[in-house]
This record gives C-alpha cells, sequence and structure tokens, in this order.
C-alpha cells in the first residue's frame, strides 16, 4: 500500500501532535490532525479525522467485514 500511495504521488515526511506533513505530486502539504480513533478489538477499525485545505475528512481502515457492514445504509 506504502509503494502505491508513493507512486501515486504521496510521500509522508511526518507527523506532529496536530498535524500530517505530506508530499503530493511534488508540492508539501501540511494538514491538520483533528482526532485518531485507535484501533481495538471491539470496533475492529481505526479512524482518523483530519482538516485538509478548509474540508474535514474521514478514513476509516479495519476488518473488510466491519466496514462493509457500516457501508449499509440501515445500519446503526
Amino acid at each position: 500500500m506504502v509503494d502505491l500511495a508513493r507512486h501515486l504521488g504521496y510521500v509522508f515526511i511526518g507527523s506532529s501532535a496536530n498535524s500530517i506533513d505530506l508530499e503530493v505530486n511534488g508540492k508539501k502539504e501540511r494538514v491538520e490532525l483533528l482526532k485518531i480513533f485507535e484501533f481495538d478489538s471491539t470496533r475492529k477499525r481505526m479512524s482518523i479525522v483530519i482538516r485538509q485545505m478548509g474540508v474535514i475528512k474521514v478514513f476509516i481502515k479495519g476488518a473488510d467485514n466491519i466496514i462493509k457492514a457500516r457501508l449499509n445504509k440501515n445500519s446503526s
């Protein structure tokens, strides 16, 4: 996954307690780190909330079956 990200122009440079530094297609970019929800065995996923160019985004990684279940409109 890291090799694919680099191939597509996304390179992780570093991070601090409240930001992440990236290189995106050759341009340095800093995104604000708002919250990290660490992985745990109950949730079976990890989430990160960032603000990038004024837009708040949530990225989630986890077990396929857990993520797919959350994509159902009727799930709670």
